[in-house]
């Protein structure tokens, strides 16, 4: 079984490699993650659509600075890290 974080983190990373964009809202990050929650594991789905689930998902964004980063303060948009090839 996938922990929160796990899931978060793999949401995070599906959804910055299949985007082109280099920032995205709060909103849409969660909303895509409840969303994937949906089919994987309901449990976690009704989890992250309450405000402690909000939290949670908060929180883990923050620990994720390899992937994701915060532009504004309140935290309403982040930008995607991504690994820059030299060639």
């Amino acid at each position: 079984m996938t922990s929160p974080e796990q899931f978060i983190e793999r949401v995070i990373t599906g959804l910055r490699d299949i985007s082109p964009r280099d920032t995205v809202e709060l909103g849409v990050l969660h909303g895509f993650a409840v969303d994937a929650a949906q089919s994987d594991t309901p449990k976690l789905a009704a989890f992250l659509s309450s405000l402690d689930g909000l939290e949670a998902f908060c929180a883990e964004q923050h620990r994720l600075p390899e992937i994701i980063q915060p532009v504004s303060v309140d935290g309403s948009e982040w930008r995607f890290v991504r690994a820059f090839s030299s060639d």
